[in-house]
């Protein structure tokens, strides 16, 4: 993310980012839902380890493409921008995500397709922030402080009590700062001295620091984000927010870093640029179509074969099942869903119904 990018302008580093981001998604999804919960997933390393930062990771990047969105939109065009790009998707695929559950459970609802909808969590938190960050920024944009407008409209929300949030999905709440991190990088990077940029590799010491510490009662799903009524007590739960915040960075840090130093070499360059760049520029419909394929059918399926047969074979080795089995599975997914977005979008009706057109 150093040199300013047009925003047609294919950028292979960043590509290469968005993928590994995708990539660890269908590996962590591939765990939880292949370990039929015989395993303690939150205490499972490789879980863990993803999860202590891939969706902070996607939502930095989220952030920093969105900024250039933002320089060609007003208010009203960056509006349907996100209705569509985002807000399409998000019925289409919950109505596909209710139709595929219906396979199974022979019944189906506007109830359910609306939980449906509502559940695809991580593109509301996309379209939220990126309206409110877009619309702050179009109206303070030529104030110098209207970064801390960013900023301050975060600690509100963070702030409020759980009944009075805007936002009231806690999940959302999590990944909103890193959000308004991308964005603003993306906005005053040129300005940002060299020597503070070198602080990114600090990341490598601190991560290796703060993992031993991401355990189940850090995870945003058990503890989640509510410290004026915290169950946990205010100092413990904003304790464990700052932390969850911190590691989320510094994972995503980490991630840049080692990519960045490992391009240096031409030969890893092409590696890294085959195994993951083209995921990288479908990270979004690559992350919905695995909730139907992945998420839904697939887990269903497997879970239904382990119940009827009563072991689950994958399970028999829990380090090949980690580091083996499950990375097979997301490079499987990877490939088909990669293979099937790409024929998908042949039809420009059918990419703008299940994509928003992008």
């Amino acid at each position: 993310m150093n040199k300013k990018q047009k925003p047609k302008q294919r950028n292979i580093y960043l590509d290469i980012i968005r993928g590994i981001a995708v990539f660890l998604v269908l590996w962590g999804h591939s765990l939880q839902y292949f370990s039929t919960w015989q395993i303690n997933i939150y205490e499972n390393t490789a879980f863990r380890f993803i999860y202590s930062f891939h969706m902070p990771l996607f939502m930095l990047l989220s952030g920093y493409f969105f900024y250039f969105t933002v320089q060609k939109n007003n208010v009203t065009k960056l509006i349907f921008n996100r209705l569509r790009t985002i807000g399409i998707p998000l019925v289409s695929w919950g109505i596909l995500i209710a139709l595929s559950e219906y396979y199974f459970s022979r019944q189906i609802s506007l109830k359910d397709i609306w939980f449906q909808i509502e559940n695809i969590w991580f593109l509301w938190s996309v379209l939220i922030a990126s309206l409110i960050v877009g619309i702050t920024y179009r109206i303070f944009r030529k104030f110098k402080w209207c970064p801390l407008m960013h900023i301050a409209i975060f600690l509100i929300l963070f702030l409020a009590p759980t009944q009075l949030r805007i936002i009231q999905d806690y999940r959302t709440l999590y990944v909103y700062p890193y959000f308004i991190i991308g964005f603003l990088y993306n906005e005053y990077k040129d300005k940002i001295p060299n020597v503070l940029k070198l602080v990114r590799y600090l990341s490598i010491p601190l991560y290796i620091i703060m993992f031993p510490q991401f355990h189940q009662n850090t995870y945003i799903y058990t503890t989640q984000i509510s410290i004026l009524n915290s169950a946990l007590g205010t100092a413990e739960q904003l304790k464990i927010d700052m932390f969850r915040w911190g590691i989320g960075l510094v994972g995503s840090l980490l991630v840049m870093v080692i990519v960045e130093l490992l391009i240096k070499s031409r030969y890893l360059s092409i590696i890294l640029n085959l195994l993951f760049s083209r995921l990288g520029t479908i990270s979004l419909q690559v992350y919905v179509v695995q909730r139907v394929l992945l998420e839904g059918l697939a887990n269903r399926a497997y879970n239904s074969w382990v119940a009827q047969n009563g072991k689950n074979i994958l399970l028999t080795n829990i380090n090949a099942y980690n580091f083996y089995w499950t990375p097979l599975i997301a490079t499987l997914f990877a490939i088909g869903i990669y293979w099937l977005v790409k024929l998908l979008c042949l039809n420009k009706y059918i990419k703008f119904v299940l994509f928003g057109g992008r």
